[in-house]
């Protein structure tokens, strides 16, 4: 099969770049013809073989001289939509679901599982920002839920997690056209204990409010355990200013180890170092690529029970804890750092999780059904009228 998997930018580091890198790996791998339609090209302008560059207004022209067999949409489709082209689209946000996208309430710093509604949601982006209260953007954000609803009418699409799947159809959108397909696993890895003597947790992500690092520096100050936290991510100067004020105030420079940016190198030197993952986010994230790292390098996962996050932990292999509950995640950290023996024996069961739901070549495989699915109710062509 001649898959083309369209994209904004492959190169921005980000969860959908890995979502797609680990899915065309494992369609390659089964034999399909792997294509990437990328708006922007690599920071050096040199385009691997599998990469044209287009514009929405050329995607479709595109695929036709490449002679697809699908299109693969990782964003919104440009309208309008052709029939003649078997299209499929996957959801790897909020933008089927919440005008501005983010569900979290920027300035209660909470998440927001509110169901949409116009004068409700207009209300939120004036008192809560959790999208700008600027007329013309505001808009922009209410049309572009608009035309999400109505692509999802006619365009099979694939949530990445079941709460993307009920919000979207909160919001309206055709559930029957909506299946829910997990993101891809990266291959586990050999299974090492962690070293026994040095405890340390390990935060991997942006550095931005919703992340969710401040609230975890927080029940860092709180632990009697002597543990090290090793953040490994970057964001804004402003926010890294503010971490770094942060950890400074609570008087744990010497326990807080901020890596920056972090290739899969050296991230995977920092998961094979760390007792366990925490993933504090207090937003309703869309999906959880970093609790499958983690269970790929069999490391336990602390977590925080909102969005998506819940259905990527390994069940008998992490903890979840309410978003903004310092004491509550405080206890939770205590608790599992001072059963190394838990941490140990939950390593192959995290492992055994992520090879069996969350592997790339069952995600590839799921994707070829869908794809049959998409492809049959395409309308047949019309046979020219004899002469």
């Amino acid at each position: 099969m001649r898959i083309a998997h369209y994209v904004s930018d492959l190169w921005a580091p980000g969860g959908i770049a890995t979502y797609v890198d680990r899915l065309t790996t494992a369609q390659e791998h089964t034999g399909h013809d792997v294509i990437w339609l990328c708006h922007a090209p690599p920071d050096d302008r040199t385009l691997p073989d599998r990469m044209q560059v287009v514009t929405p207004e050329t995607l479709y022209a595109a695929a036709r001289q490449l002679r697809i067999d699908v299109l693969h949409a990782h964003r919104t489709l440009p309208e309008p939509l052709p029939d003649d082209l078997t299209l499929l689209r996957t959801m790897h946000g909020h933008q089927g679901g919440c005008p501005s996208g983010t569900r979290y309430l920027r300035r209660s710093g909470t998440p927001c599982d509110r169901t949409y509604h116009p004068i409700g949601c207009m209300r939120m982006h004036v008192q809560e920002r959790c999208g700008s209260c600027r007329p013309r953007k505001m808009w922009r954000h209410f049309k572009r839920l608009r035309r999400e609803r109505e692509q999802t009418e006619t365009v099979l699409t694939a949530a990445v997690s079941m709460y993307v799947q009920q919000m979207m159809a909160r919001a309206g959108c055709n559930v029957s056209n909506i299946v829910v397909c997990p993101s891809p696993a990266p291959d586990v890895v050999p299974y090492t204990t962690p070293p026994e003597n040095t405890p340390s947790i390990l935060y991997a992500g942006r550095i931005a409010p919703e992340k969710g690092l401040h609230w975890l520096v927080d029940a860092l100050a709180q632990l009697d355990t002597e543990v090290t936290l090793h953040v490994a991510g970057t964001g804004t100067d402003d926010h890294m200013e503010s971490a770094h004020a942060q950890v400074a105030a609570q008087g744990l420079e010497d326990r807080v180890v901020f890596h920056g940016w972090c290739d899969e190198p050296a991230l995977t030197s920092l998961l094979s170092m760390a007792w366990l993952v925490v993933v504090p986010s207090v937003w309703n994230e869309p999906a959880g690529l970093v609790p499958l790292d983690a269970a790929a390098h069999g490391r336990f996962v602390v977590a925080s029970d909102a969005g998506g996050l819940p259905e990527y932990v390994a069940p008998n292999a992490s903890a979840l804890v309410p978003p903004n509950d310092t004491a509550a995640l405080a206890s939770t950290l205590e608790k599992v750092l001072s059963d190394y023996k838990l941490l140990a024996d939950a390593g192959k069961r995290a492992q055994h999780h992520a090879e069996v739901t969350f592997s790339a070549p069952h995600t590839a495989r799921a994707y070829e059904q869908l794809y049959d699915q998409a492809s049959a109710r395409r309308p047949a062509p019309v046979a020219a009228s004899p002469l």
